[in-house]
């Protein structure tokens, strides 16, 4: 009679045992539906190794209901696409292209996000002796930037979320031509196709960016009621996406506890931001964009490699669990940096200085507009003064 690993053998027939199956770790079996834990007792009962095997058992053992599922998959096409509309519908191409003309500042984000970020990720999967596949994992993210995530948390910096998408579109091309070339090189049998990784960042990424700015320039009254809605979906999205994470990948995190994996993704995103804010050099829009950016790693592209070039499930698992920690240590800072916003005034001084805080960093008018702002000021405070004597 063919013997299975859960089989508890009291006494002819063979008794399998659904509490051995869990307590063994293989499957949290009591949290199934009545009707599927019916259904895997007679799939054990059957057991022969030919027919049906145990690869089958474990199978039915890991059900997972769909809707979390589909909600998960639906949020992760629906995020990234409707946060780079919203952009679109929001800044005119020279808004997003033109702050690339700033060579030097160009340089800083590619050494920062191609060079320091990637360095720092080897250097923190040696500290911390992570398992091979748990450091595979780390260093996919390492070397994966541009991520549409960068919106929301520039949004909730209360900073320039025109010079965010202005990186994206940096880094993203720059991402698609350094993995293939960098992953194999720093780890050990990966294949990585630049085209698995090329298409699924156009379609969600460029695509409905380039859509954004056609109708924001071809028909802007369209533009202007969309933007809004493409900004709420976004939210709506992230908000799922967050949750259907956590409800589908709680166990696989439990199993990561003990093996450094989330101490190093915590010591990586916090360290990519740092890197990203202390070179970018001055200005609010300039450190927090940079400084976000360098932390927010592209979730996407690195599970394209980990899904197709790796076979251990655990590499999977340390970029799903990376993904989860970036957002919970990027989301405080973005918060603590809103405080800091010069876009946060009283409301009795939004009136004439609403448009100047809403006018990008990214444009860079230097000095041209530092002397507009004093003029204004000495205007204003002109003004104010023949008010009072007139009023005398």
């Amino acid at each position: 009679m063919y013997a299975s690993p859960w089989s508890c053998p009291r006494a002819a027939p063979v008794h399998f045992s659904l509490p051995q199956l869990e307590e063994s770790g293989v499957a949290s079996v009591s949290r199934l539906p009545l009707s599927i834990r019916i259904l895997l007792e007679s799939v054990l009962r059957n057991l022969d190794g030919r027919r049906i095997r145990d690869e089958d058992a474990l199978a039915l053992a890991a059900w997972q209901p769909q809707a979390p599922r589909v909600a998960e998959a639906v949020s992760v096409l629906v995020f990234p696409i409707a946060s780079m509309l919203a952009i679109g519908l929001s800044f005119t191409l020279r808004q997003i292209v033109g702050p690339l003309r700033h060579l030097h500042r160009v340089f800083r984000a590619l050494v920062a996000n191609f060079v320091l970020v990637p360095l720092l990720a080897l250097g923190i999967s040696r500290l911390l002796a992570l398992d091979p596949p748990l450091a595979a994992g780390l260093m996919l993210v390492g070397t994966a930037a541009g991520a549409p995530f960068l919106i929301k948390l520039t949004k909730s910096a209360n900073a320039d979320t025109g010079l965010s998408a202005t990186l994206l579109v940096l880094l993203m091309p720059v991402t698609v031509l350094y993995m293939p070339l960098v992953v194999p090189l720093v780890v050990a049998d990966a294949s990585v196709s630049a085209m698995s990784i090329a298409l699924p960042l156009i379609a969600t990424l460029l695509l409905p960016l380039a859509v954004g700015l056609v109708l924001d320039s071809v028909v802007p009254t369209l533009a202007a009621r969309l933007g809004p809605i493409a900004a709420k979906a976004s939210s709506v999205a992230l908000l799922v996406l967050i949750a259907s994470t956590l409800v589908l990948n709680a166990p696989l995190f439990r199993d990561l506890l003990g093996t450094g994996a989330i101490t190093a993704a915590v010591l990586l995103t916090a360290g990519g931001f740092g890197v990203g804010y202390l070179l970018s050099g001055s200005g609010f829009d300039r450190r927090t964009v940079m400084g976000l950016g360098a932390g927010q790693r592209n979730i996407a592209a690195a599970l394209v490699v980990a899904s197709q070039g790796f076979d251990d499930p655990n590499t999977l698992i340390m970029v799903v669990l990376f993904s989860l920690i970036d957002l919970m240590v990027l989301f405080p800072i973005a918060w603590m940096l809103r405080r800091r916003s010069p876009r946060r005034l009283p409301p009795e001084a939004r009136g004439d200085a609403h448009r100047a805080s809403t006018l990008p960093e990214h444009l860079d008018m230097g000095p041209d507009l530092e002397r507009c702002n004093n003029e204004h000021e000495d205007s204003s405070r002109h003004k104010a003064d023949t008010d009072a004597a007139t009023r005398q």
